[in-house]
């Protein structure tokens, strides 16, 4: 079998069509579908990011990281998710916010991860984030 550098792999993501809406739709639970019909995003949803972070381990597999959110009284309470969360006024883009969160939720520093694409926006209804 052909072995991929972990670099190839890095770079062959900025190529991949990003489904976006229509993955969501796709993903969401049968009870949700009937909203999605004519459905636009409102505009109260809040910003927010998150951190799909990927790293190789010694085999140079790659893996990402999963958290799972504390328990406290909100909507996403005890989630499995990406390292993420909303927006502060000061981070000045998604892709701040995304780095500040990943810090503060599995500390990784902001110098260690590089950037190779964004992911689709999604709407997240319960909690009116995008």
């Amino acid at each position: 079998m052909r072995q991929i550098s972990v670099k190839t792999i890095f770079s062959k993501l900025t190529e991949i069509p990003k489904p976006g809406w229509s993955a969501q739709q796709n993903m969401a639970p049968a009870h949700r579908l009937s909203l999605y019909k004519n459905f636009t995003i409102p505009s109260s949803a809040k910003q927010a990011a998150v951190m799909m972070l990927l790293y190789p381990n010694k085999k140079n597999e790659i893996h990402f990281c999963l958290i799972q959110r504390p328990d406290y009284q909100g909507t996403h309470a005890k989630q499995i998710s990406f390292p993420g969360g909303k927006q502060d006024p000061t981070d000045g883009s998604l892709w701040n916010t995304a780095l500040r969160e990943t810090q503060e939720e599995v500390g990784v520093p902001k110098k260690h991860i590089e950037l190779i694409t964004s992911l689709s926006p999604t709407y997240i209804p319960p909690s009116n984030f995008i």
